[in-house]
């Protein structure tokens, strides 16, 4: 029960921080979903860039379909 205290303090204390983190990791992510709209298949980058605009990213004018599909290679 201590440790769940403690962990209540510790958000609570730091909260504005956190908010602050948070917002700005989907801050840049959506940024870096901007300046990178299209990859073509065989870039490395697709998969981490899918993954971002899925997940993270704000940004809803770029689309996912837009997007060539990833295929795994063997």
């Amino acid at each position: 029960m201590e440790a769940l205290t403690a962990a209540l303090t510790w958000i609570s204390t730091n909260g504005v921080a956190i908010a602050k983190i948070v917002a700005e990791v989907i801050g840049a992510a959506s940024v870096i979903i901007t300046l990178i709209p299209t990859l073509s298949k065989d870039n490395w980058l697709l998969p981490i860039v899918k993954a971002i605009a899925k997940y993270i990213a704000l940004n809803k004018t770029v689309n996912d379909t837009d997007r060539p599909a990833v295929t795994p290679t063997k």
